[in-house]
């Protein structure tokens, strides 16, 4: 693991925690599936639109989770 992984983590855990962004990411998400259901059945562009937020949101956070796996120690398994 390089420091720049480490640093990279560290930087991925920040935004995580951060309060400001855990709820901008919560709300933004929010809106994008209630505007999915709200979504006129026949309007395919609309739901292709709000499946392509949510898709990109989820996106989003499975990155900066994957940089914190990536710069983050494994431990070793315990041996029995």
């Amino acid at each position: 693991m390089t420091e720049e992984q480490i640093h990279r983590a560290e930087q991925a855990e920040r935004l995580r925690t951060d309060p400001a962004f855990q709820r901008a990411v919560v709300e933004i998400r929010r809106q994008a599936v209630e505007a999915l259901v709200k979504a006129d059945p026949v309007d395919a562009d609309a739901i292709r639109a709000q499946q392509a937020r949510i898709n990109a949101i989820d996106a989003l956070c499975g990155e900066i989770a994957n940089e914190i796996l990536r710069g983050t120690p494994q431990r070793q398994p315990a041996v029995a």
